[in-house]
């Protein structure tokens, strides 16, 4: 339950499109660190904090955990300190963004996080068969 992603209020199950025009989602939009979204969401804010618990609760060793993109923003954002940035052509504030299955990897070390990747997607291009790079790998070697 702490590995959902943001709770976007009444806008869950809508486009942008369908909410641009809302007044109440231009005010969120505004700061949507610490405003939660409108009718019941969360905040940013609140999103890296259930995230932060959960990860530092975390025992030694490897753990493998899915979850969604805001929702990884929104800890590494808050594990490492990283400014908000407005997205002008993005709903959320998050200067890096992150493609549907990339990994991301942590580690913890004394209490210290460090990101060892962010947005890795080597296991799509062996999958597809690229040498990443964008070209083609030889079928012996695929």
């Amino acid at each position: 339950m702490r590995l959902r992603e943001l709770h976007f209020g009444r806008y869950e199950g809508t486009t942008t499109a369908q909410v641009r025009h809302d007044p109440d989602y231009a005010a969120w939009q505004r700061d949507p660190w610490t405003l939660p979204a409108p009718g019941g969401g969360e905040s940013l804010r609140e999103v890296a904090a259930r995230l932060s618990g959960w990860a530092g609760e975390l025992p030694g060793g490897t753990v493998t955990a899915f979850t969604h993109g805001a929702a990884i923003r929104a800890l590494l954002h808050g594990l490492f300190g990283w400014p908000a940035l407005p997205q002008p052509d993005y709903v959320l504030p998050f200067a890096l963004r992150l493609a549907h299955t990339g990994l991301t990897r942590l580690t913890r070390d004394s209490g210290r996080w460090t990101l060892l990747t962010y947005n890795d997607h080597a296991h799509l291009e062996a999958w597809a068969g690229l040498d990443g790079e964008g070209g083609r790998v030889p079928p012996e070697f695929g």
